[in-house]
C-alpha cells in the first residue's frame, strides 16, 4: 500500500494539509481504490469549488486526475438504492 500511496503524495503535494500534526490518510484511501478498482467516497469538494481553498488539491481533484471514481455519501446512497 505504501508503494502506491507514496507516488500520489509526491505527485500531489498540495493534497497534504501543511498544518496537519499527523500523517493524513487521503493518499492511502486513493491508493487503495486504485489498487482494488474501487470508488472513493468523500464529503470533500474540489478545490475549484471552494472560495479560498487552503490546499491546491483535495481528494476529488486527485481522483479526477488519476481516473479514479469518486462520489459523495449521498452519491453512494443513490448508487446502492438505499431507502429510508
Amino acid at each position: 500500500m505504501f508503494a502506491e500511496a507514496q507516488p500520489i503524495q509526491n505527485q500531489f503535494a498540495g493534497l497534504r494539509d501543511p498544518k496537519a500534526e499527523y500523517e493524513e490518510a487521503d493518499a492511502y484511501v486513493i491508493a487503495l481504490a486504485k489498487l482494488r478498482g474501487g470508488i472513493v467516497v468523500t464529503q470533500e469538494t474540489p478545490a475549484a469549488e471552494k472560495r479560498n481553498p487552503k490546499r491546491t488539491h483535495f481528494i476529488p481533484d486527485v481522483c479526477r486526475e488519476l481516473g479514479i471514481a469518486c462520489i459523495s455519501l449521498i452519491g453512494l446512497m443513490r448508487r446502492e438504492g438505499w431507502k429510508f
